[in-house]
């Protein structure tokens, strides 16, 4: 239960505890004294719903209801002091002057809330207020001594005088004052008082008129109790609004004429009555005019002081209006309803060229364009007719010059609240406007580089949080936008071995350590491969000097890093195979001595013990210079038939043969492409190839699987030719081999064409295969590529140059001579001294007369001085000094009839086309047996005799 509800509940208890005292005790004793004590009661209990509605209100309620309680303490006092002289000691409280006083001094605060204003009221003392509280105070005791002469004469009404005039008065204006309130909340308050005080005033009336007078502690008492239910509710139900922003400003003058004027006339009524009572009672009469007149001067001494302090602070409001207005860049102003300005700042003059004084009275037509007066005017009507404010931009054109303004306008209204015009001000934004759409423009411009840049460009906030990216580095992270901001640069972005230094140096950014850092940055993309940036990081500082944001700049360099790698592994294996060839050559002729001086012995020795030996010995050479072959098949340096003709040809034909290779449970697919263009390469070589992939991919199986051999036309572009190092834009005939296999890792595959690198089992591969087949493809003008992972397989490419040519046929060979013996001089021209040893002696043991010499100068010599003719010159390549190639060509001059056979463990090729190797010229592949080297020379020597001879040029 809330105290408001328990105060009315105990007031209805103390009416019912009223009610019973009047019915059983009645008039008799203790029935009076009870009867009084139960008013003097309900009297205080109001005076505790007073004090609460105080407590609970603003200025003007706390005001009236502390008012309220003071009344309503003054006239408990009374009532006590006149239940116990008169109901207690049976005394006529109408002699005790100290009691009556209170009966007629109560209304007094009450009066005084008449006064006070319900919207200026102010927290604190007011003196005025107290000083009219003096004034009504001293009216109230000459109303008593003056009433209380006439209530002497003994009639009723003389006797009740006082309390009509006094009831009727404070009922009259109390009412008045309500009706004069109209909707205010307060109206509620003068209202509940004025009807009890109308109560008060008809039981007045009653006695007036001469009715019988009841008995202390009759039925008539509750005449006097249950009034008191009225100023009870009123206080139990008060809720004071909070004051809005527009005061009724159509009551101001009333108001104040009722709180500041009515004030003065109390003196009047002081000095009128004083007068009247001035024959009997001269000392009271003279002292409440002295007091009142004196309380009169300070009042006005005091409504002096404020309105002085009044007129200083509106003169200080109107100085600090008057700099705000002027001290402001913005345009202020004022206009009338017809839109002629009443008030202009300086700014204002400014912006329209001209003085205040000459603005004035006129209306925008006279300062602006037509067409832009007559837009202004039209939204200052808008606006007025809307009586709401109103910020917009607005373009106006003066003196032929247009400009922006951000307009703020609002109706301008009277006292009464009525608009009467235009408040306005207007600053100039041109400038700022202007500045906006640079600022705009840049951002568009920075913007279009930074999304359009091929370079990888992203801001990065301190917690290394990606705030801002463009196209290229989401591109190369492979993130969507909204992927990016949830990740972090040292996260899962960053390889792991990477993300301590990262972040260290990253951190040494963010606390301006450094300003600036560059590092080759290694990123991990969702699906497991690598990327390679140059990661370029700047420290963006704001004004202050505090670390904002850090700029990333990341130039993708995954496909240089590639390229790279691409030239370290050809630079490996060229040097590899400038190893091999090396080794190759100088093991080729050391097996060439072996292998002649072998085979020459088992010429000779048809049946013997050492037979079997030799025949072991001639079959390590053999062996041995397979993998010679190999290797110089590795280093490019093998001899090459290169012939026109289709790959799918090769493939048909060796599919039957690559089959039988292949286990039952590998399934082999070939796809041989329609129309499949031609190369110029060794169809024997190719065969090679063809079955070293196909060999590779089987033993990559070792649980069967599908292998695919596949041929197609391709395109090299630009671009791809770009991202594969010493790759030819143009077209090209590739050939794949795929297998489903084990696979293999990149480090695998950084080694696999190596010489005697190998996969498998000791003792199951020479490490030669593949190594051949990189050679082969090399020397034939292609590339080979492999594309594998570990648990899915290999793929090899091989791409090799297309040509638009017709397809060639084996030409046919001269029939072979059947004796291998002969007497034509041959020139022989070797530097190693076991290899000529080992061919002087096959020549020789063949019939042939040989001549020697041991490099090329004597060679020159013995041409020179040799009277004889000279039929063949057998000559190495690789010389000291001058090459086979450059001593033929001397030859030849001298001697043009002459025929040359190269030998060399290389397959040099410039042999074969230089045109000045005489009339018939070819190449002998070290190393050779004796039967290889007498059939070439024989067949040499056949050719010579069928060929034109030509004339000598010294």
């Amino acid at each position: 239960m809330t105290s408001r509800r328990y105060l009315l509940f105990t007031a209805i208890a103390l009416l019912a505890a009223h009610a019973a005292v009047l019915k059983w005790p009645g008039d008799a004793w203790p029935g009076p004294i009870l009867s009084d004590l139960v008013q003097l009661c309900i009297g205080m209990l109001v005076l505790v719903a007073c004090l609460q509605a105080a407590r609970r209100s603003q200025v003007f309620g706390r005001l009236f209801w502390k008012l309220a309680a003071i009344a309503l303490a003054l006239w408990c006092i009374g009532q006590a002091l006149g239940a116990y002289y008169g109901s207690y000691l049976n005394l006529p409280t109408k002699n005790l002057w100290f009691v009556d006083i209170f009966y007629v001094a109560w209304p007094a605060p009450l009066v005084m809330c008449l006064f006070l204003d319900t919207e200026e009221e102010q927290q604190g003392a007011d003196w005025r207020l107290l000083l009219d509280f003096a004034q009504v105070a001293i009216v109230f005791v000459l109303i008593y001594f003056y009433f209380s002469t006439l209530s002497q004469q003994g009639t009723a009404w003389s006797t009740y005088r006082l309390s009509v005039a006094t009831d009727g008065l404070v009922t009259a204006a109390f009412l008045g004052r309500a009706l004069s309130l109209r909707n205010d909340p307060a109206r509620k308050l003068y209202l509940g008082i004025g009807l009890f005080r109308a109560v008060a005033f008809l039981t007045d009336m009653y006695f007036v008129l001469g009715l019988p007078e009841q008995a202390n502690g009759a039925w008539f008492d509750l005449i006097w109790s249950v009034p008191w239910l009225i100023p009870l509710l009123t206080a139990v139900y008060w809720k004071e609004a909070r004051k809005t922003r527009a005061p009724q400003r159509s009551l101001k003058r009333p108001r104040q004429l009722l709180t500041h004027v009515l004030p003065l006339i109390f003196p009047v009524l002081v000095v009128a009555m004083a007068a009247s009572l001035a024959p009997i009672q001269l000392k009271i009469a003279a002292l409440a005019v002295l007091l009142s007149l004196a309380t009169s001067y300070a009042r006005l001494l005091l409504t002096h002081g404020e309105l002085r302090r009044s007129s200083e602070a509106l003169r200080d409001h109107h100085e600090l209006l008057n700099a705000i207005i002027e001290g402001t860049t913005a345009a202020t102003y004022v206009k009338d309803l017809h839109g002629r300005y009443l008030l202009i700042n300086l700014a204002g003059a400014a912006q329209l060229g001209k003085s205040p004084a000459e603005i004035l009275g006129k209306d925008d037509t006279a300062f602006f364009s037509p067409e832009s007066a007559q837009s202004i005017m039209e939204r200052d009507l808008q606006t007025v007719e809307s009586g709401v404010v109103e910020t917009y931009e607005e373009e106006v054109t003066t003196g032929g010059v247009t400009r922006t303004y951000l307009a703020t306008k609002g109706p301008l209204r009277d006292a009464q609240g009525r608009i009467s015009g235009l408040v306005g001000s207007s600053l100039d934004i041109t400038d700022r406007y202007r500045a906006i759409e640079a600022l705009a423009e840049s951002e568009e411009r920075f913007r279009t580089i930074f999304d359009g840049s091929p370079i990888g460009m992203a801001v990065i906030s301190k917690d290394g949080a990606i705030v801002a990216s463009n196209t290229a580095c989401r591109e190369m992270l492979e993130l969507r936008e909204e992927d990016l901001g949830k990740v972090t640069i040292f996260d899962e972005l960053t390889h792991p071995d990477d993300r301590a230094a990262d972040a260290a140096k990253f951190q040494q950014l963010i606390r301006g350590e450094i300003e600036y850092d560059r590092r080759e940055k290694r990123y991990i993309l969702r699906d497991g491969r690598k990327a390679f940036a140059d990661l370029h990081l700047y420290l963006i500082r704001d004004r202050k000097g505090a670390t904002r944001y850090i700029i990333g700049i990341s130039v993708d360099i995954t496909d240089r890093k590639s390229l790279e790698g691409q030239l370290r592994q050809a630079q490996r294996m060229e040097t590899i195979g400038r190893l091999a060839g090396g080794v190759a050559h100088d093991f080729n002729n050391l097996l060439m001595v072996i292998k002649g001086y072998c085979d020459l012995l088992l010429e000779r020795e048809k049946t013997g013990e050492g037979l079997q030996q030799l025949e072991h010995i001639s079959k390590a050479a053999d062996q041995a210079a397979s993998l010679t072959r190999q290797l110089l098949a590795f280093s490019r340096k093998q001899m090459m038939q290169p012939k026109i003709f289709n790959l799918n040809t090769l493939v048909w034909n060796a599919e039957k043969m690559l089959r039988r290779l292949i286990s039952e449970d590998v399934e082999m697919i070939t796809a041989a492409a329609k129309n499949l263009g031609v190369i110029k390469a060794d169809p024997g070589q190719m065969e090679q190839v063809i079955l070293n992939l196909v060999i590779n991919a089987r033993d990559a199986m070792p649980s069967g699987g599908k292998l695919t051999l596949e041929t197609a036309n391709v395109e090299f572009d630009a671009n791809y030719a770009h991202s594969h190092l010493g790759a030819q834009p143009g077209h090209y005939v590739m050939l794949s081999v795929t297998d489903s296999g084990l696979g293999m890792d990149e480090e695998t595959q950084s080694h696999i064409f190596e010489p005697f690198f190998t996969t498998k089992e000791l003792g199951k591969g020479t490490g030669l295969g593949l190594s051949m087949v990189y050679g082969i493809v090399k020397q034939s003008g292609g590339y080979i590529w492999v594309h594998s992972e570990v648990g899915k397989g290999s793929s090899f490419r091989v791409y090799l140059p297309r040509v638009f040519e017709n397809e060639q046929e084996i030409a046919s060979t001269l029939p072979a001579s059947q004796s291998l013996r002969g007497e034509e001089s041959i020139l022989l021209v070797e530097d190693d001294p076991l290899v000529r040893g080992l061919a002087i002696e096959i020549l020789k043991s063949r019939g042939y007369s040989v001549l020697v010499a041991d490099r090329p100068e004597v060679a020159l010599e013995i041409c020179r001085q040799h009277t004889g003719r000279i039929h063949l010159l057998l000559t190495d390549v690789i010389m000291p000094g001058m090459n086979g190639n450059q001593l033929a060509g001397e030859i030849v001059k001298m001697r043009p009839e002459i025929g040359v056979l190269f030998m060399s463990g290389y397959a040099d090729t410039t042999v074969m086309r230089n045109g000045n190797s005489g009339p018939v010229s070819s190449f002998l592949q070290k190393p050779f047996s004796p039967t290889v080297l007498g059939r070439k020379v024989r067949e040499m020597l056949d050719q010579l005799e069928a060929a034109p001879q030509k004339p000598a040029t010294n």
